[in-house]
Protein backbone atom coordinates (compact mmCIF):
# COMPACT_ATOMS: atom_id res chain seq x y z
CA UNK A 1 0.00 0.00 0.00
CA UNK A 2 0.88 3.72 -0.71
CA UNK A 3 1.85 5.71 2.17
CA UNK A 4 -1.65 7.86 1.39
CA UNK A 5 -3.42 4.90 1.16
CA UNK A 6 -2.17 3.60 4.01
CA UNK A 7 -3.11 6.82 5.97
CA UNK A 8 -6.63 6.80 4.55
CA UNK A 9 -6.97 3.00 5.41
CA UNK A 10 -5.54 3.12 9.02
CA UNK A 11 -7.76 6.58 9.72
CA UNK A 12 -11.23 5.38 8.29
CA UNK A 13 -10.44 1.99 10.58
CA UNK A 14 -9.81 3.86 13.64
CA UNK A 15 -12.48 5.92 13.70
CA UNK A 16 -14.79 2.68 12.76
CA UNK A 17 -12.93 0.66 15.66
CA UNK A 18 -11.87 -2.05 12.91
CA UNK A 19 -8.48 -3.60 12.80
CA UNK A 20 -7.33 -3.00 9.42
CA UNK A 21 -4.88 -5.53 7.42
CA UNK A 22 -3.76 -6.20 4.26
CA UNK A 23 -4.75 -9.85 4.23
CA UNK A 24 -8.05 -11.76 5.81
CA UNK A 25 -6.94 -13.86 8.39
CA UNK A 26 -7.83 -17.49 8.59
CA UNK A 27 -9.81 -16.44 11.82
CA UNK A 28 -11.54 -13.46 10.38
CA UNK A 29 -11.48 -9.85 11.02
CA UNK A 30 -11.67 -7.23 8.47
CA UNK A 31 -9.15 -6.17 5.64
CA UNK A 32 -9.19 -3.03 2.82
CA UNK A 33 -8.06 -2.60 -0.11
CA UNK A 34 -7.77 0.36 -2.27
CA UNK A 35 -9.48 -0.60 -5.42
CA UNK A 36 -8.78 2.76 -7.09
CA UNK A 37 -7.36 6.29 -6.97
CA UNK A 38 -8.42 8.76 -9.62
CA UNK A 39 -7.69 12.51 -9.86
CA UNK A 40 -11.28 14.71 -9.83
CA UNK A 41 -9.50 18.27 -10.12
CA UNK A 42 -6.41 20.07 -10.34
CA UNK A 43 -6.43 23.26 -8.22
CA UNK A 44 -4.51 26.29 -9.67
CA UNK A 45 -1.66 26.16 -6.50
CA UNK A 46 -1.07 22.73 -7.44
CA UNK A 47 -2.93 20.43 -4.86
CA UNK A 48 -5.19 18.11 -6.20
CA UNK A 49 -9.26 16.68 -5.29
CA UNK A 50 -8.64 12.81 -5.50
CA UNK A 51 -11.30 9.93 -4.71
CA UNK A 52 -9.71 6.27 -3.46
CA UNK A 53 -11.90 3.66 -3.43
CA UNK A 54 -11.36 0.82 -0.59
CA UNK A 55 -12.85 -2.67 -0.98
CA UNK A 56 -13.77 -3.62 2.57
CA UNK A 57 -13.80 -7.44 4.11
CA UNK A 58 -15.32 -8.61 7.22
CA UNK A 59 -14.65 -12.26 7.80
CA UNK A 60 -15.96 -14.36 10.18
CA UNK A 61 -17.70 -17.63 11.64
CA UNK A 62 -21.63 -16.08 11.92
CA UNK A 63 -23.55 -14.11 8.80
CA UNK A 64 -25.75 -11.97 11.26
CA UNK A 65 -22.97 -10.51 13.12
CA UNK A 66 -20.71 -9.65 9.50
CA UNK A 67 -23.43 -8.14 8.31
CA UNK A 68 -24.08 -6.16 11.56
CA UNK A 69 -20.27 -4.95 11.19
CA UNK A 70 -20.29 -4.31 8.21
CA UNK A 71 -23.80 -2.32 7.98
CA UNK A 72 -22.28 -0.43 11.36
CA UNK A 73 -19.46 0.58 9.69
CA UNK A 74 -21.64 1.80 6.50
CA UNK A 75 -24.28 3.68 8.72
CA UNK A 76 -20.57 5.47 10.91
CA UNK A 77 -21.12 9.11 10.73
CA UNK A 78 -17.72 10.52 9.32
CA UNK A 79 -18.78 14.19 8.77
CA UNK A 80 -18.02 14.10 12.71
CA UNK A 81 -14.78 13.40 12.01
CA UNK A 82 -11.17 15.11 10.89
CA UNK A 83 -8.56 12.41 8.97
CA UNK A 84 -5.41 14.42 8.12
CA UNK A 85 -2.10 12.83 7.52
CA UNK A 86 1.00 14.48 5.99
CA UNK A 87 0.14 16.45 3.08
CA UNK A 88 -3.78 15.13 2.30
CA UNK A 89 -7.15 16.07 4.11
CA UNK A 90 -10.03 14.04 3.60
CA UNK A 91 -13.11 15.60 2.61
CA UNK A 92 -15.84 13.27 2.70
CA UNK A 93 -16.14 9.20 3.48
CA UNK A 94 -19.32 7.15 1.92
CA UNK A 95 -20.63 3.48 1.18
CA UNK A 96 -20.98 2.93 -2.67
CA UNK A 97 -22.66 -0.01 -2.45
CA UNK A 98 -24.31 -2.18 0.23
CA UNK A 99 -23.01 -5.04 2.44
CA UNK A 100 -23.05 -8.21 0.42
CA UNK A 101 -22.10 -11.70 0.49
CA UNK A 102 -18.86 -12.90 -1.27
CA UNK A 103 -18.50 -15.74 -0.19
CA UNK A 104 -20.14 -18.35 2.42
CA UNK A 105 -18.84 -21.37 4.48
CA UNK A 106 -15.25 -21.19 3.11
CA UNK A 107 -13.76 -23.85 5.98
CA UNK A 108 -16.36 -22.42 8.13
CA UNK A 109 -15.60 -19.03 7.57
CA UNK A 110 -17.89 -16.29 6.07
CA UNK A 111 -17.02 -12.98 3.98
CA UNK A 112 -19.03 -9.64 3.94
CA UNK A 113 -17.53 -7.20 1.21
CA UNK A 114 -18.39 -3.41 0.49
CA UNK A 115 -16.83 -0.29 -1.06
CA UNK A 116 -16.51 3.02 0.38
CA UNK A 117 -15.40 5.76 -1.20
CA UNK A 118 -13.01 8.54 0.56
CA UNK A 119 -12.49 12.03 -0.98
CA UNK A 120 -9.66 14.13 -0.03
CA UNK A 121 -7.51 17.24 -0.94
CA UNK A 122 -3.59 16.28 -1.50
CA UNK A 123 -1.67 19.24 -1.07
CA UNK A 124 0.62 20.67 -3.30
CA UNK A 125 4.30 19.53 -1.37
CA UNK A 126 2.73 15.86 -1.55
CA UNK A 127 2.95 16.34 -5.38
Amino acid sequence: MTGIAESIIGGISRLCKAEPSVRLAADGGAAFYPVSDTLKAAFLDGGELREMKIKVKFKGEVPSELFGAAEEFCAADFSRFDIEGEGFRIIRVEPLERPAMESCSENGMNIVSFVIAAEYILEKEQL
